[in-house]
């Protein structure tokens, strides 16, 4: 007899074979949850780890719709900064003098709790220092007027005079602009090596991270909250979300998501950049990546997509490299609102939030995540 294909006219005999989890998932994994942490980034993860620090013995798992996992964190540029000056010289004129300096110091102050935690080298931290790079003259004249004030706030907060004038030609890698401010406080770090590093951690305190599993929806449940995802829903006593720019689906909070591009180079083995760089109040940024040159941003434009990489392309080519020729492009997700200050709040019981990072992620995302978990251990 003919032998045919195993299976061949197999039917499967379940409803939605996609829904429900295993026993194995619940028992291992998802069920009788003391802490939900919604979003696998710098804040959720930091959240996760600090909670299970004061709570050894807390059911703690951390969900993530990417994939990937990590959200905007993983698609960053790896910018470890706190304000360029013409973007603090705008700080200032909306929000004042004091309120700029409290925001510096959050941002500095999270920098080094984030190398403090990790170590340099886990994090592939680099003391770079920065260049601001003026094409408006008007503009630079501005800052230029402030810079004496702005230096001096922020001096005690930083330990040093942040920001210094410098000539034409004076910086590797840098061929045109009308004017230049430098700053030795600004470093880069390598992402993939963070999140990695602290994905390490999670697995040494037993806080399963699940990404590809999207939160779906969320009530108050009989245990505290219910979760829906596409694979079923779960129950926690609690839930942090740290979904940054997403949090607005969920809750009415003032953040929006705003579509961030970046752009790699091919090689380019002649390259000299040394500083990170950027330009108009830190809209457009870039960096040395191993031999080829990053840029990003452009948001301020006000151009579609292919627009923005072409003016970010034509920019680079100008100011930086005249090789430049993008080989890579990503698009990240930042989450903005109408206040430069991050929302950690606990809109209800059991259920608190921490994000709107403004861009400033890297800087001020283990602080956050700090506070995330504060305010649930508290509780």
């Amino acid at each position: 007899m003919a032998s045919s294909p195993k299976n061949k006219d197999f039917r499967s005999n379940s409803l939605d074979p996609g829904l429900g989890f295993s026993w194995w998932e619940l028992r291992g994994w998802l069920g009788e949850l003391d802490a939900l942490v919604v979003g696998g980034g710098l804040v959720g993860m930091t959240a996760a780890l600090h909670m299970k620090t004061q709570r050894p013995k807390g059911r703690i798992v951390i969900i993530d719709r990417q994939p990937l996992g990590g959200g905007g964190s993983t698609r960053n540029a790896g910018f470890a900064c706190f304000g360029s000056p013409s973007e603090l010289a705008e700080d200032i004129l909306t929000l004042g003098e004091a309120r700029t300096a409290e925001l510096v110091a959050m941002r500095w102050r999270g920098l080094q709790e984030l190398r403090h935690s990790w170590g340099d080298e886990a994090l592939g931290y680099q003391a770079s220092g920065s260049v601001e790079l003026f094409t408006n003259s008007e503009l630079q004249r501005q800052v230029e007027a402030l810079l004496p004030r702005l230096n001096e706030l922020l001096t005690p907060v930083l330990g040093e005079s942040p920001f210094h004038f410098a000539s034409q030609g004076s910086l590797p890698g840098i061929q045109k602009g009308a004017g230049l401010v430098t700053s030795p406080c600004e470093g880069l770090l390598d992402t993939a090596k963070t999140i990695q590093t602290m994905r390490r951690a999670l697995v040494e305190r037993d806080i399963p991270f699940l990404p590809g599993l999207p939160m779906t929806s969320l009530e108050s449940g009989d245990r505290g909250w219910r979760i829906g995802t596409p694979s079923g829903v779960l129950e926690s006593r609690q839930v942090l979300l740290a979904t940054n720019a997403l949090a607005a689906q969920w809750l009415d909070l003032d953040v929006q998501p705003v579509d961030n591009h970046v752009l790699v180079s091919a090689p380019l083995p002649e390259l000299t950049l040394t500083h990170t760089v950027h330009h108009d109040r830190g809209y457009v940024y870039a960096r040395r990546v191993e031999d080829r040159l990053l840029i990003g941003g452009g948001r301020q434009w006000g151009l579609d997509a292919r627009g923005v990489v072409e003016a970010l392309t034509a920019w680079a080519q100008t100011h930086l490299h005249a090789g430049f020729t993008p080989s890579h492009h990503w698009v990240g997700t930042l989450g903005v609102g109408q206040e430069r200050w991050p929302i950690v709040d606990s809109p209800a019981r059991g259920l608190h939030v921490g994000v709107r990072m403004g861009g400033m992620g890297v800087a001020i995302g283990s602080l956050v995540g700090r506070q995330l978990a504060e305010l649930a251990l508290g509780e």
